[in-house]
């Protein structure tokens, strides 16, 4: 024991650690041992909810984009078949403007 603390070690006097001392740090690094494991666990279950949670994320994008794709082109076919209308309609009425047609007979 060294005058200084109860924890430090005389050097010139220091034969080697105890039996209790070696598995006292023996036990210590195998604590740490499976802490570390234990963190490395967590991290790799984070990284796979985390992966999860991105595929689900895309997936509802792709979803959202198909169904806004949908809608567009339903707005498109309806605005189509209102031109045809639109036009058929413009076309009857300039082909006769004065509604001549049904005198001349």
């Amino acid at each position: 024991q060294s005058a200084l603390s109860d924890w430090r070690v005389r050097t010139d006097h220091w034969k080697g650690m105890s039996a209790n001392e070696k598995q006292s740090i023996l036990q210590e690094q195998a604590r740490q041992i499976a802490e570390k494991k234990q963190i490395k666990a967590m991290e790799k279950e984070e990284e796979r909810l985390w992966a999860q949670q991105a595929e689900a994320n895309r997936a509802l994008l792709i979803a959202n984009e198909r169904e806004a794709q949908r809608k567009r082109e339903l707005c498109q076919s309806d605005l189509r078949q209102t031109h045809k209308a639109q036009r058929r309609e413009h076309q009857d009425k300039w082909m006769d403007p004065y509604g001549e047609k049904g005198l001349r007979d």
